[in-house]
């Protein structure tokens, strides 16, 4: 579950960065 939560809030991150 925690992982899952990481993995998740890592693939927002890397979109945010792809937006910028």
């Amino acid at each position: 579950m925690f992982l899952s939560t990481v993995r998740r809030l890592r693939i927002m991150r890397t979109c945010e960065v792809n937006g910028l």
